[in-house]
């Protein structure tokens, strides 16, 4: 399991921002007994533009921050395990008096 909070939620990159990319980045992380990311792979990618990539690349950097549970066994011992993570790159408009970068979605 994966909590995502504030201080690992992936900021929206700027080149991806200017050219408008959306899209939805499915990862997959392996966790350490600890709960450490131990290997990230983009299972699939936001889309077919460098600036997809880019999302891509902000969504497994900031979300192999995050604090994991670790799997466990039939004993209930900490264990290796993986975890998939669908994030979804929705742009929302900023409010007027606000620079901050728009939100985005995960699952």
């Amino acid at each position: 399991m994966v909590t995502i909070d504030a201080t690992c939620k992936p900021a929206y990159p700027p080149d991806a921002l200017r050219a408008q990319a959306r899209g939805t980045s499915v990862l997959e992380f392996t966790v350490d007994p600890q709960g450490q990311v131990s290997r990230t792979a983009v299972l699939r990618s936001a889309g077919p533009t460098p600036e997809h990539r880019s999302l891509d690349d902000a969504a497994a950097a900031s979300l192999a921050h995050c604090p994991f549970q670790p799997a466990t066994d039939g004993d209930g011992r900490p264990v290796p395990g993986s975890v998939q993570v669908t994030y979804d790159w929705v742009i929302q408009p900023a409010p007027a008096d606000t620079s901050a970068a728009p939100p985005a979605a995960f699952h």
